[in-house]
């Protein structure tokens, strides 16, 4: 009879890893969406064609470079605007996580508002008012 109920809670802890792998394998598919590739051509000849034309340069050569330097450089920002934002959406990740895993373990609604929103750091400190004395009432 014990050995049939073990076999019972055994069966059942395999289960539920397996619900587990396959969950977390569920949440790395999901995070993988945000990590597609995002570029675009470096050179694209209409946008340098666009910029060429409007640049009152009068030597041809020096237009031109001056139209793919102006791109370039425009493409070198944009990336590192994008890099910036995945690095945002990585911490934003890891600190959900974390809040939420947290959570799960609270019992109390006022300790899961704490494990979520942080404790409270509001002092009167914050305020400019209370030190402003346009304020002060009397």
């Amino acid at each position: 009879m014990r050995v049939a109920v073990l076999e019972r809670e055994i069966k059942r802890d395999k289960e539920t890893a397996e619900v587990d792998a396959g969950d977390e394998l569920w949440q790395r598919r999901r995070y993988e969406k945000f990590w597609s590739k995002n570029y675009i051509k470096y050179h694209n000849p209409v946008v340098i064609e666009n910029i060429f034309n409007k640049l009152d340069t009068k030597n041809h050569v020096e237009k031109r470079l001056e139209a793919e330097r102006i791109v370039h450089r425009c493409t070198q920002i944009r990336d590192s605007y994008v890099r910036d934002m995945y690095k945002t959406l990585a911490l934003l990740k890891k600190k959900s996580e974390v809040c939420l895993s947290l959570a799960t373990k609270c019992i109390t609604i006022d300790e899961k508002l704490g494990a979520l929103c942080g404790k409270s750091k509001h002092t009167a400190s914050f305020k400019n008012y209370f030190i402003d004395g346009t304020y002060n009432i009397s």
